[in-house]
């Protein structure tokens, strides 16, 4: 009965530990996505996951150097390890919220962020050395722990602010940590019992105190140089950050500046929304005609215009002026209408009032199952970059893409006009590129292409053909001479840089405008969906990163086995394939559910949860012994399977959802069944090859397989992101399954020793 009491406990261990490690994961690219750009997010977060590697070597490195130590002293590490993690994560969260951000400190960040995990990966190596004979048992807990917590943290996110989410964490940690002492170390202990118990009792009472809610009313990180707040103070303002939230999707900050008459709406601190001021006379706010996204809407007349990403409300005033009087606002951000709302007093309720409908959702998924048809359809600077949230920081959104544009272009009235105000040369560029791509496919001739194109904003300071945040406004049918006439009478009244007309330039200089951008224009699509990436090639900083992780993985590795790296081949090959290939399948099927879900945060969370709970499952039917006589002896199966439902999934999901069952299941449901077989069988290589060392007599060398798969998991997030920005995201989820194929041939050919 004590055993079985020791494994539950243990089980429940890992399942937590596991849990608060992946929500941890999803809280610290919350906290740097508002004080860093997506680039550094991405590295920061990725070397912190891979601790979990670092850590699992660390205890195979002390395993060897003190080959007598017993299953109770490895036991004894790896509580101590949860012990200190418990205390870890609230203290650490409070660091990175409180101290002001500085990019020199780049490496702090990074150093503080690795360490829950290797906290962690130290803890869960150890559980998986001393229980190796119940390690499909234990993965299961592992992956159904990660795989709830998928769930749980964007209701939490939504709910609990940053700190006091990060104590819970912490108290249920050091109370799995108490249990663990009661239940599995010796007599003569109590100094240890005392100090979990001491620990339990401390953040018992700090999460039923006010104190994280008074902590988390400053973000101090604020304070140093972070994105358009660090801006703006460059160039002698003093912003005040009036007002703030956060959520799953984002940090939304409203930001006073010296302009009385308009605020900042920021999301994550960078992608900043203007909230004018405007009392409900629209004479007051006359002078936005001189904005270049105002030609969207001349010559004034009655208008059904859609606002996609509508933000602080500005692009809804320039309708207003422009006489529309049927406006449909889509914001993705529930943050920024809130702030809106908020200071409604201020911006006249601006999404309230009665020419504006409201909705909160993706402005692709609107725009995809509406049956509406709109006069303007306007999306002015939409730059979300939201996957920010979730940890694939690379990954962008779906509005700009070829199918987006015919999407909107196929939602136009006969006379409607598409509106793009874009950020600069480069985004002008592609987005061109792609508006010119979408016209050819429909049968328009290049003239009338030509005639059907107007190019225009605010004058540029170092070149006489840059322009600033400019226009690129496409008809679905040629201007008539009327329009022509009165977009160029405001152009000049308004003071405004033309770059393309039909009736004074070109088809050839159309095209011209297609390349004014630093490199060659590339047509974007939903399966590179790579807008914002400059020069269309993969992103130095990747390529540091790789180094980077590959560097400290090898170096640890070879601290760890003391430079005997050689036979371990086997291991390297197999549990750093399962790493890799894992991670390629993962954030391609989150990337491919975007659009089927409609929102990049409840695309990770159903995904994510649905292959990690679906695994865990898999994993707990491996423990079955008639199931375990059949892995053991073909042990190249589970890879087998995973590389065919792969493949089969992604040959078959857009039949699935293009079919009636789409239209009669909620596609939440439908993902998370069309994912489910795939999911269990996820489950079954990582603790088959587990298992596979206790048969041989080779359980030592279970941490190191623990060390070589987080290793790996993390370089497999990098080469995904490689991979979807040369070849795409379906490429990404085939290279994946080819991975398990390949494993499976090598271990049906006993070239793995496994």
């Amino acid at each position: 009965m004590h055993k079985f009491m020791r494994l539950g406990i243990s089980l429940s261990a890992v399942f937590v530990v596991s849990g608060a490690l992946f929500m941890y994961e999803v809280i610290l690219t919350r906290i740097f996505s508002a004080i860093m750009t997506y680039h550094f997010v991405f590295i920061v977060a990725s070397v912190a996951i891979l601790g979990l590697g670092l850590g699992a070597m660390d205890i195979y490195k002390k395993m060897k150097e003190f080959p007598q130590t017993n299953g109770q002293q490895i036991w004894d590490i790896g509580i101590r390890s949860v012990v200190f993690l418990g205390f870890a994560l609230p203290l650490l969260t409070l660091f990175f919220y409180k101290l002001p951000f500085q990019l020199l400190n780049f490496f702090v960040y990074i150093a503080l962020a690795v360490l829950p995990f290797v906290l962690g990966g130290r803890f869960l190596s150890c559980s998986f050395s001393v229980l190796s004979k119940y390690s499909y048992l234990l993965y299961f807990g592992d992956l159904v722990g990660a795989g709830l917590a998928a769930f749980g943290v964007v209701t939490l996110l939504n709910t609990v602010n940053l700190i006091r989410l990060t104590v819970y964490l912490g108290e249920a940690i050091l109370l799995i940590s108490l249990l663990l002492n009661l239940a599995i170390i010796k007599k003569g202990s109590r100094r240890k019992v005392l100090a979990a118990l001491g620990g339990v009792a401390l953040l018992a009472v700090l999460a039923v105190s006010p104190l994280p809610e008074v902590l988390a009313r400053e973000f101090s990180a604020y304070r140093g140089i972070p994105k358009m707040i660090g801006l703006l103070k460059l160039n002698g303002e003093q912003p005040v950050v009036e007002y703030s939230s956060w959520d799953a999707f984002a940090r939304t900050d409203v930001v006073a500046t010296k302009d009385p008459n308009e605020k900042l709406v920021l999301i994550d601190g960078g992608a900043a929304a203007p909230m004018v001021r405007f009392d409900g006379n629209l004479a007051g706010v006359k002078r936005l005609k001189k904005e270049a996204g105002y030609l969207a809407f001349v010559p004034e007349k009655p208008r059904r215009v859609l606002i996609i990403g509508s933000g602080g409300g500005i692009d809804i005033l320039l309708a207003r002026l422009g006489g529309s009087e049927d406006i449909t606002a889509v914001e993705i951000n529930p943050g920024s209408v809130a702030a809106a709302r908020k200071f409604s007093d201020y911006n006249g309720s601006i999404y309230d009032l009665p020419e504006v409908r409201t909705f909160i959702k993706n402005g692709r998924t609107f725009i995809d199952t509406t049956s509406e048809q709109f006069d303007v359809i306007y999306l002015s600077k939409v730059m979300t970059q939201a996957a920010e949230g979730t940890g694939y920081a690379l990954s962008e959104n779906y509005i700009y893409t070829h199918e987006a544009i015919r999407s909107y272009l196929n939602h136009l009235t006969p006379d409607g006009r598409l509106a793009f105000v874009l950020h600069g040369p480069d985004d002008l560029s592609k987005a061109l590129a792609t508006v010119i791509a979408v016209l050819k496919e429909s049968g328009v001739a290049d003239e009338e292409i030509a005639r059907q194109v107007l190019i225009a904003g605010t004058p540029g300071e170092h070149h006489d053909q840059e322009v600033n945040y400019p226009l690129l406004l496409v008809k679905k049918a040629p201007f008539a001479p009327d329009e022509l006439a009165a977009i160029t009478a405001r152009l000049n009244k308004a003071q405004l840089q033309l770059l393309y007309l039909s009736m004074n330039s070109t088809p050839e200089q159309l095209l011209h405008y297609g390349k004014i951008g630093k490199t060659a224009a590339t047509v974007v699509t939903d399966d590179r969906p790579f807008f914002y990436n400059v020069g269309n090639t993969i992103p130095f900083e990747l390529y540091v990163l790789l180094a980077l992780v590959l560097h400290l993985g090898w170096r640890w590795l070879k601290h760890a086995t003391g430079g005997t790296v050689k036979n371990k081949k086997s291991l390297l090959l197999y549990f750093g394939a399962l790493g890799v290939g894992f991670m390629l399948l993962e954030i391609a099927l989150v990337q491919k559910f975007v659009l089927i879900l409609g929102h990049p945060t409840l695309a990770f969370t159903v995904v994510a949860a649905t292959l990690l709970i679906g695994g865990g499952l898999g994993s707990l039917l491996g423990q079955v012994a008639a199931v375990q006589r059949v892995l053991m002896r073909r042990r190249w199966l589970p890879a087998f399977l995973v590389a065919v439902l792969a493949t089969l999934t992604g040959v078959a999901v857009p039949w699935i959802f293009s079919t009636g069952a789409a239209l009669a299941t909620s596609k939440t449901t439908l993902t998370i069944f069309t994912l489910f077989p795939l999911s269990v069988i996820l489950g079954l290589p990582f603790p088959t090859g587990l298992r596979s060392l206790k048969e041989e007599g080779r359980e030592d060398f279970v941490p190191l397989a623990w060390g070589i798969n987080g290793w790996f998991s993390v370089i497999g997030s990098i080469i995904a992101m490689m991979v979807a920005i040369t070849a795409g995201f379906r490429m990404v989820l085939f290279a994946g399954a080819m991975i398990y194929a390949l494993l499976a041939y090598r271990c049906r050919r006993g070239l793995l020793g496994l």
